[in-house]
């Protein structure tokens, strides 16, 4: 998937024409799924480094980033919304939709061991 900040866009934009990447990106498509959870928790255990390795190791084209410290709260976190917690995110690349899916899927071995 090629992307590009949307500043460096409108900086291209504004100075000269934009230089935008065409098919030099490793994956056809990509997207960033949002964990959430509604309700409050406290995370029994909070995946680190090492779990996020495996979890890109077993899955390529993935990256995890967890919101989450131990002993923290999920009322605790920045990202609270009305639609619930922001406890991780995932961006995933793959080479189709299908591929996509397949992934994300496989993205939920990330045990994120939330108690309420």
């Amino acid at each position: 998937m090629d992307g590009l900040l949307n500043l460096k866009i409108l900086v291209d934009v504004l100075g000269r024409e934009p230089e935008l990447p065409h098919r030099q990106a490793p994956f056809k498509c990509a997207r960033r799924f949002f964990i959430r959870r509604n309700d409050d928790a406290l995370p029994r255990r909070v995946p680190d480094e090492a779990d996020a390795g495996r979890l890109v190791e077993a899955v390529p084209g993935i990256r995890v980033r967890v919101h989450l410290r131990e002993g923290m709260r999920l009322s605790g976190l920045p990202d609270r919304a009305s639609h619930g917690f922001g406890v991780a995110d995932l961006r995933i690349g793959a080479d189709d939709e299908d591929e996509l899916v397949e992934k994300h899927h496989a993205a939920g071995m990330l045990d994120l061991g939330l108690a309420t």
